[in-house]
């Protein structure tokens, strides 16, 4: 079975969770949320999905 050797990452610094299980920077998340339109405030937009969340939905991500 094939697999993908990856010799480096690439992770946000403020990642967090949706309640959809994908894992975004906060930051950039909401930047992209406010480029798209059509979000009300305080709500974020997963760009993958199209789906609205509140952002008292997201979930901090505390890597180890």
């Amino acid at each position: 079975m094939p697999y993908a050797h990856h010799s480096k990452s690439y992770v946000e610094s403020d990642p967090i969770v949706l309640p959809n299980g994908r894992v975004y920077g906060q930051q950039r998340l909401i930047e992209i949320s406010t480029k798209m339109g059509s979000v009300e405030s305080g709500k974020v937009k997963d760009p993958t999905t199209g789906e609205v969340f509140d952002e008292s939905d997201m979930k901090k991500v505390y890597i180890m």
